[in-house]
């Protein structure tokens, strides 16, 4: 929400339909917020936050998926003076799409294959970040199959896959009535899974409310990552949602030896 200038007393700002604002879990808002601006004249000018896709901190090559594009994230939305200090290689590059935060803008169309990198100011000095754009040769395959209870039998069974610290969802598809599962087209590196029950049909997870009270959609985050290896299909172990597996049966004791004296 962005506003004209306020004078430096309080101010309250109150949502009409509290469910037009939600945090990350889905819950909607409190009704309102009281603020008083700052009465200093705002000097802070939009930098770069972050390029895009995001990866492990401090690298400077990544991986992109056949559906990436590269990008940059600002801290708010740069006026004309700052994208005129990036460069791109190749220089036909330019952050064309803007995202519907206003703030994440990402590259058009790239090369086939190769890599290209984006050059930007980073505190005093200037970062270089090179993205790799695979080939078919270059990709792998997750496979697997999750058995479940019969709680929610009948409800779609997401699956989630995520980097390997989790900190970032890359693709979501629903299990076939029979638990299976796969991704395609994934680039050499570790991944881990999270599943959803999706209650509910929106395909995500839902967190629950507190009044009117709503239970969260059951989720499991798969503890152990998986290996993806290009040119190859990698197939996961079964996978246990909300079933105790069973313990093997204990073999049955075996009758006392006889003696002939």
């Amino acid at each position: 929400l962005v506003t004209d200038p306020r004078s430096a007393r309080p101010h309250r700002v109150t949502l009409l339909d509290s469910a037009a604002v939600v945090d990350s879990t889905g819950n909607p808002g409190q009704g309102g917020s009281v603020f008083t601006p700052s009465s200093a004249p705002d000097t802070v000018q939009a930098r770069v936050a972050a390029f895009l896709p995001p990866g492990v901190e401090g690298d400077t090559l990544r991986t992109l998926r056949p559906d990436q594009r590269p990008g940059l994230r600002f801290t708010r939305p740069p006026d004309s003076t700052l994208p005129a200090r990036l460069q791109f290689n190749p220089v036909t590059l330019a952050l064309t799409d803007i995202g519907p935060d206003g703030v994440s803008y990402r590259t058009g169309s790239l090369p086939e294959s190769g890599s290209v990198s984006i050059s930007a100011p980073w505190a005093d000095s200037v970062r270089t970040m090179r993205f790799s754009i695979p080939t078919a040769s270059d990709l792998g395959e997750l496979t697997g199959t999750v058995v479940r209870d019969t709680s929610h039998a009948t409800a779609p069974l997401l699956v989630e896959l995520y980097t390997e610290d989790a900190s970032e969802r890359l693709a979501v598809t629903i299990a076939a009535a029979d638990g299976t599962f796969r991704f395609d087209q994934l680039p050499e590196g570790s991944y881990r899974l999270r599943l959803i029950v999706d209650v509910n049909g929106d395909g995500d997870w839902t967190g629950g409310r507190l009044a009117p009270y709503e239970a969260p959609e059951p989720l499991d985050l798969v503890e152990a990552t998986e290996r993806v290896r290009p040119r190859w299909e990698t197939a996961m172990d079964t996978l246990r949602f909300g079933v105790q597996p069973v313990p093997p049966r204990a073999a049955e004791a075996a009758p006392p030896p006889t003696s002939d004296g």
